[in-house]
């Protein structure tokens, strides 16, 4: 008890440090590229299409409200002052299935150029306790963070491989990926988690790069809420939480040319989280 005493106040002054400050970088790594990012309104997503606009690409925001996804659109051409053309909203609901290729032919219609990339990103969580689990709770958490991405991932494969597109696609994943698996979304991860090495040989002979990112806790509205802004996180090896700009300046790299000899890696971000991991998670049954 004591030496965690001591490790808890050691994370504490760290946490009064100066602030993280994460630089936004600004490159041609995806000139011209155009990338689908699923779950793009907000958080992870909407860091990740940052960073793609300021490496020189072109993004489709989804989610399953239009409005959500003009209204992202309109704020990431205010903040990273590109071209309205550069950015497009979309509506794709995961959930839905049945309808997953005739919703992606709708979104490639009006496209003059091809989809060079997918980064999935759309997930849903919950808190859910093994032991009180119910049947809804894990068919909508599995249905979204796998089934529905799985589905995806099939339709945009085949539709690279049969346009002849060296595509990329990306897998947004999780430090739960490597942690012991109890609840719905920690098993949604890690089946991810397998789906990225089993594409990536799948794929490979047609030069489609499949990888994956695996963030610890970051300072999105879906782990904080809207109105936090503190990356403090006192469970953490390093003693805050990742930015989502860390997040969205890996994956412009694990989705440029300059990695298409890595294949069917995950970049764990987790600040350790990972790997070395404090009682933050309760393992008992509810």
């Amino acid at each position: 008890m004591k030496l965690k005493s001591s490790v808890k106040k050691i994370l504490t002054l760290l946490a009064k440090k100066e602030p993280v400050r994460v630089p936004v970088l600004s490159s041609a790594m995806l000139q011209r590229k155009r990338v689908l990012i699923t779950g793009g309104t907000s958080g992870i997503g909407f860091s990740i299409a940052e960073a793609v606009l300021n490496a020189g690409g072109n993004v489709i925001i989804t989610s399953r409200s239009l409005t959500r996804s003009e209204q992202a659109c309109a704020k990431l051409v205010e903040e990273t002052k590109c071209d309205e053309s550069r950015v497009q909203a979309a509506v794709l609901d995961l959930s839905n299935v049945a309808s997953i290729s005739q919703q992606f032919a709708s979104i490639r219609k009006n496209l003059e150029d091809p989809i060079d990339v997918l980064v999935n990103n759309a997930g849903q969580l919950n808190s859910a306790c093994f032991g009180s689990v119910t049947e809804e709770q894990y068919d909508e958490i599995l249905n979204t963070n796998l089934k529905g991405t799985y589905f995806l991932t099939q339709t945009v494969a085949t539709y690279m491989r049969d346009n002849s597109i060296h595509g990329n696609i990306l897998f947004v994943t999780s430090s739960s990926a490597y942690r012991p698996a109890m609840n719905p979304y920690h098993l949604s991860k890690w089946a991810l988690r397998g789906l990225v090495e089993g594409l990536a040989k799948c794929l490979a002979p047609y030069d489609i790069v499949v990888n994956g990112v695996a963030p610890g806790p970051t300072a999105t509205p879906m782990l904080v809420g809207k109105d936090n802004h503190s990356l403090t996180n006192l469970n953490s090896p390093i003693g805050r939480m990742s930015a989502p700009e860390e997040i969205g300046a890996i994956a412009v790299m694990l989705i440029s040319d300059s990695c298409r000899s890595v294949i069917g890696e995950t970049v764990r971000a987790t600040g350790g989280s990972a790997l070395i991991t404090f009682d933050d998670v309760d393992y008992m049954m509810a």
